[in-house]
């Protein structure tokens, strides 16, 4: 069995160096963004046999979530944290 790696992917947002990943949880994957390692917001949650279906037909689910949440971040529809804040 070989180890799957999980996307991720850096931005800026607001003069702040932000990363949005894909982060493996028991049979889901959670699309989170975090900020110098600490996680600041889980933005979405997709099943990992959906992803695994999806590639089969090689589909990036979890590369096209990333964007998406990026993009939410970059047109203020998704609200982070102030800097220094996490997710508890």
């Amino acid at each position: 069995m070989t180890r799957r790696k999980y996307p991720s992917m850096p931005f800026s947002y607001a003069g702040r160096q932000l990363e949005a990943r894909a982060v493996p949880a028991a049979d889901k994957c959670e699309i989170c963004i975090y900020e110098n390692n600490r996680r600041l917001i889980r933005h979405a949650f997709i099943d990992m046999q959906t992803v695994r279906d999806a590639e089969r037909y090689n589909l990036d689910l979890l590369g096209d979530m990333i964007s998406t949440t990026i993009e939410a971040v970059n047109a203020r529809r998704l609200i982070l944290p102030p800097g220094g804040a996490s997710e508890s």
